[in-house]
């Protein structure tokens, strides 16, 4: 990039007196095609585009000043009033500064060190013939109007002719010195085209000029029309370099025909031909360019997709090889329960084969939690696709031979497509079967520890009342009494957790006896027992239809949790009240509310898991109680959750449980 912009003019007099001298020749030029106060063709103009675009100035420069001062001695040299001297030094001082200010703005792409490289689609042509045609028709108006409050003669059509003669100027020769700048500026081979290009144009330029020689000179009739032809195939077979010279080429040859009266456009009059020529030599430029633009955008758009393709085709194989060396099942299902996405270990899980696709819901016929069969709206697919989260979801599924899978389900919605759910699988059996082997040698143990423990305290009790000192004696030994109050302490604290041991596997083996419960009295009577009355309140709390058992050993739990994890020096509050909205699924909500420490980050839910304890070893427990208060409301087919409180410190938990039936009204007796 350094390099290329060595190349570009500096500020140096002498490139600005080259420019200037380069402008008179062309403007000369200009001034020797004048045809009815106008000239056919400005090419200054298109010059004075280049070389602003090259030097990357504008208005309030001196190579503005040097414009103006070279239009205006030129016009006077060559014979034009003082009035219209003023008049061009002012319309070619602003025309070129103008329009370069716009291409910047609306074209910043086109860079004159990759020449016409910008012009690569319809919207920047556009963009390119805007810039130059807003400033061409303003200083024709400027124009026409200072030769009227001259008093000079003007005709209908002298507006018009300026416009086309700058505007003829302005496209074509700007883009043909980009054209050959391009490769000077940026000391660069130009690229050549292949052999297939090369000869299509070559013959597109022979064909073209052949045309205009029967037009012109051998039979003098009118096809120069068909010139237009040939612009279509240039601008659709080649590119656009070679379209701006066949552009130039071809309306450098007509517009010189229709100055010596030759060709198609010198049988109409002087005016009306000069005009016509202009408008078919634009007309050439746009078509080609037109053409060679959305060739080239074509081309572009055909190398992103291609791009684009090879991109997917690369991440759908990383996909595929990702979704193969995963453990867990992955499955994609729409609502009319079409599987459309499926990895190999979910087929394995399943037991399914892949190209079976009607199979894959074969498994889910049979889907038990705790012994009971889920309704089909309760599952995780039917969850997911009514928009829930499901998490961690166990169930077994199957019959040959039944297995217990983990489930994750999640809606997944995709701008025009129907709904779906991805659900994630995982074999569980192991697990479970340890687990549930584990808890039951943990329930037997604990109850089998419940008599030696038992033995212990009474003779704790023996020794203790042994070595106390006789009535009336001194006190016994301080050491002894230590001891033996840290065996009780040891002891109460085995009591406890064989008690919570106990109580989990209670919680598991139970046979549900579901009665209504109505909350708020449960409430009311842990409030008692505990001798919490003023710090545990309820709201209106609605009746469940649940484990009269279970659910006091749920709400105790959650509200002694609430209890325990206080701040020092804060009086504990909590509050349990019906959560917000009505109940969905036969099930109503429940929220318990506390002003404690709350729960670590990243803890939610694992709280709930066995012997999980979020606050370590400021507190005692053995982190089996919220784990009991997930099993029991599971076992109700309900879910329990924690969260953060968001107006102040704390944490609430919120659990569902069955909603008892409504009391039909009494039917009253028929009258007598």
């Amino acid at each position: 990039m350094s390099t290329a912009r060595a190349a570009v003019p500096g500020t140096s007099y002498a490139w600005l007196v080259g420019f200037a001298a380069s402008w008179v020749v062309l403007a000369v030029l200009g001034r020797l095609l004048v045809v009815d106060q106008a000239a056919l063709v400005w090419p200054a103009l298109g010059l004075s585009i280049t070389w602003f675009l090259v030097r990357r100035v504008g208005f309030r420069s001196l190579d503005t000043v040097v414009l103006a001062t070279a239009a205006f001695a030129t016009l006077l040299l060559s014979g034009s009033p003082l009035g219209v001297a003023v008049i061009g030094a002012v319309t070619n001082g602003l025309q070129a500064p103008a329009a370069v200010a716009l291409l910047r703005r609306w074209l910043p792409g086109l860079d004159p060190l990759t020449g016409v490289r910008g012009l690569d689609s319809a919207q920047a042509l556009a963009r390119f013939f805007g810039a130059v045609l807003v400033p061409v028709v303003l200083a024709a108006v400027v124009g026409v109007v200072g030769l009227v409050l001259l008093g000079l003669p003007t005709s209908p059509v002298l507006g018009p002719m300026l416009v086309g003669r700058n505007l003829c100027g302005g496209l074509v020769v700007s883009t043909l010195t980009l054209v050959l700048l391009a490769p000077v500026l940026t000391r660069r081979r130009p690229h050549r085209p292949d052999t297939r290009a090369a000869a299509e144009g070559a013959g597109a330029f022979v064909l073209a000029a052949a045309l205009l020689w029967l037009d012109t000179v051998a039979t003098q009739a009118p096809v120069g029309f068909l010139v237009l032809g040939v612009a279509v195939w240039v601008g659709t077979r080649c590119g656009v370099v070679v379209n701006v010279w066949f552009a130039a080429t071809t309306g450098a040859a007509v517009v010189a025909a229709t100055l010596f009266d030759a060709g198609t456009f010198a049988a109409a009059s002087s005016e009306v031909g000069s005009l016509l020529s202009q408008l078919f030599v634009v007309a050439v430029f746009g078509i080609c360019l037109a053409l060679a633009t959305g060739r080239a955008e074509t081309a572009r758009l055909q190398v992103a997709l291609a791009d684009a393709a090879a991109d997917a085709a690369e991440r759908a194989a990383f996909l595929d090889a990702t979704m193969a060396a995963v453990h867990e099942g992955i499955l994609v299902i729409d609502e009319q329960r079409t599987v459309t996405f499926a990895n190999p270990a979910a087929g394995r899980l399943l037991g399914v084969d892949p190209t079976a696709e009607l199979a894959w819901l074969a498994p889910f016929t049979s889907f038990v939690v705790d012994g009971e069969q889920v309704p089909p709206e309760d599952r995780p697919l039917a969850r997911a696709l009514r928009g829930e989260d499901v998490q961690d979801a166990e169930a077994w599924v199957g019959e040959d031979p039944p297995r217990v899978l983990s489930f994750g389900a999640r809606q997944l919605r995709t701008p025009g497509r129907e709904v779906r759910a991805v659900l994630s699988l995982r074999d569980v059996t192991t697990e479970h079967t340890q687990r549930e082997a584990l808890e039951t040698f943990a329930g037997v143990v604990a109850h089998d520890l419940q008599n030696p423990l038992a033995a212990i305290d009474g003779w704790v009790d023996l020794l203790a009342d042994h070595l106390s000192p006789p009535s009336g004696a001194d006190g016994g030994d301080p050491t002894t009494a230590a001891f033996l109050a840290r065996i009780r302490t040891s002891s109460a604290r085995m009591r406890a957790l064989i008690g919570e041991l106990l109580a989990y596997a209670t919680v598991k083996d139970k046979q549900l006896d579901p009665q209504d419960v109505d909350l708020s009295e449960v409430v009311t009577q842990i409030a008692h027992e505990r001798g919490r009355v003023g710090q545990v309140v309820s709201g209106p709390l609605p009746t469940v239809c649940a484990d009269p058992t279970l659910v006091y050993q749920l709400l105790d739990n959650l509200i002694g949790n609430a209890l325990k994890f206080t701040a020092p020096g804060v009086e504990p509050h909590v509050i349990v009240r019906a959560a917000l909205g009505p109940a969905r699924d036969g099930l109503t909500e429940v929220e318990v509310t506390d002003n404690g420490t709350g729960i670590p980050n990243g803890l939610h839910d694992e709280v709930f898991s066995e012997f999980r304890r979020a606050h370590g070893a400021s507190h005692r427990g053995h982190g089996l109680g919220l784990a009991i208060c997930r099993r029991i409301v599971a076992r109700h087919g309900g879910t329990i959750s924690a969260h953060d409180r968001v107006e102040a410190s704390g944490t609430t938990f919120r659990f569902s449980l069955p909603t008892a039936a409504p009391i039909p009204a009494p039917v009253p007796a028929p009258a007598a």
